[in-house]
């Protein structure tokens, strides 16, 4: 299956998504925050998702997708899910302007996660 990058800095919430992307047979490469999770994607070439957090120390989630589509350079964009408790219209209408595939709110249902995980990777 695919390699997918949460981006996430509450522990619990990060160890809840690997348990997910990990029961529907993906690798999982966890990252604390915006800054980390750019880190893991220039160095992981066959990340096929992004699940990532808005609001993150260091750099939040916006911040970092944008880092990664500035900086693409030969690769695709990767999938972006934000998994935030942010319902700022604005805030949503920029994270689409930068190519975000979806937006859900915590707390989410892990069986709404799966079948958005497995949405997304289909059209990929």
């Amino acid at each position: 299956m695919g390699t997918i990058l949460i981006v996430e800095d509450s522990e619990t919430v990060r160890s809840e998504l690997k348990i997910i992307v990990e029961g529907l047979d993906h690798t999982a490469i966890l990252a604390a925050n915006g800054a980390k999770g750019y880190e893991q994607w220039t160095q992981n070439e066959d990340i096929c998702l992004i699940l990532s957090d808005v609001y993150m120390p260091v750099m939040d989630g916006l911040e970092m997708c944008e880092q990664i589509y500035d900086n693409l350079g030969d690769r695709k964009m990767p999938s972006i899910l934000m998994i935030t408790t942010e319902t700022n219209q604005e805030m949503k209408k920029k994270a689409k302007e930068i190519g975000i595939s979806g937006w859900i709110l915590k707390p989410f249902n892990p069986e709404i996660i799966s079948q958005v995980i497995f949405d997304i990777l289909k059209k990929d």
